[in-house]
């Protein structure tokens, strides 16, 4: 203790009414000490806790700074997990849509090569049962002989008249 403290010989009082000094004396005692040295005691508490009865401590207002926040930090933090959580669910969607579309991609695939496989087969079937019937005529076109009876048919056409 410093030596401002160690001698204490200046009076500080305040009104109470009957039924608080009887509490406060009854208070002091129960510490063993008397209601000046509880009520100093007291006093040196809090002496720093409030400026006015009812106003918030600097403890208090700091305490409530931290609290708001957190309160910004948590709701910051809930938006982004809620977004990251529609992110996710969006991905996984496209992910089902793509297998899903892989999967009837295949299927059509598969059902065409089998339609092809049922055509081809139709089709060897018919040209073996047209093979019996007569053979096919094959056309064989020359150009240098087509050219040739065009030249001669222009100039038998000239001479005729």
């Amino acid at each position: 203790m410093d030596n401002r403290n160690t001698y204490r010989n200046i009076t500080l009082s305040t009104k109470v009414s009957a039924a608080q000094k009887a509490e406060y004396v009854k208070i002091a005692a129960s510490h063993g000490i008397s209601p000046s040295e509880w009520m100093a005691s007291v006093i040196e508490m809090n002496k720093f806790s409030y400026g006015k009865i009812g106003d918030p401590t600097p403890l208090e207002i700091k305490q409530k700074r931290e609290n708001e926040l957190l309160k910004k930090q948590l709701k910051k933090a809930i938006a982004q997990r809620d977004t990251s959580d529609e992110y996710g669910a969006n991905m996984q969607e496209r992910s089902n849509k793509a297998v899903r579309d892989r999967d009837d991609s295949n299927y059509a695939m598969k059902v065409a090569i089998a339609d092809k496989d049922k055509l081809k087969r139709r089709l060897n079937a018919i040209e073996s049962l047209m093979g019996k019937e007569r053979p096919a005529n094959k056309v064989d076109i020359r150009p240098e002989e087509t050219i040739g009876f065009s030249v001669l048919t222009i100039l038998g056409i000239i001479f005729l008249r």
